[in-house]
C-alpha cells in the first residue's frame, strides 16, 4: 500500500524556441543596431557642421603658445637683435589644433556608428546557405 502513496512522476514537456522567434530577436537586435548607428553618424555630422561653420565653437583640448621665430637679416650691425616673432597668433593655432582633434574624434564616432549600423544589417539579414 506504499507505493500507491507515492506521487507518480510525469515527464514535462520541454519548451523550445522555435526558429522563427528566434529569428525575430535577431532582427529586433539588428534594428536597435542599426538605428544606434545612423544616430552616430548623424550626430556626429552635425556636430562636425556646427563646428566648421562657426555656430558652435570646439571644445578647447589644448592651449600651447604659437611657435615663434628670428627673422635673419643680412649685414646687420652687431648688438642689434631681432625681436621673437609668431608665425600665427595663439588663438588661430590653438584653434586649427583644437578643430583637428575634435574632427578625428567625430569621424572615429562616425566609424563607430557605420560598423554598429552594418552588424545591425547583417542581423536583420536572413543568411541563406
Amino acid at each position: 500500500m506504499q507505493s500507491d502513496s507515492l506521487p507518480t512522476l510525469t515527464p514535462q514537456p520541454q519548451v523550445e524556441v522555435s526558429p522563427k522567434k528566434q529569428f525575430n530577436l535577431e532582427k529586433v537586435f539588428g534594428l536597435i543596431l542599426l538605428f544606434a548607428g545612423i544616430i552616430m553618424i548623424s550626430a556626429s555630422i552635425l556636430l562636425i557642421f556646427r563646428i566648421l561653420t562657426g555656430v558652435q565653437k570646439p571644445p578647447q583640448v589644448f592651449n600651447i603658445t604659437a611657435p615663434t621665430t628670428s627673422l635673419s637679416i643680412p649685414n646687420l650691425p652687431e648688438g642689434i637683435e631681432l625681436p621673437q616673432t609668431k608665425i600665427i597668433p595663439d588663438e588661430l593655432y590653438n584653434g586649427i589644433i583644437n578643430i583637428g582633434l575634435f574632427y578625428l574624434l567625430m569621424m572615429f564616432v562616425a566609424s563607430s556608428g557605420a560598423k554598429f549600423a552594418d552588424i545591425g544589417i547583417k542581423l536583420m539579414k536572413k543568411i541563406r546557405d
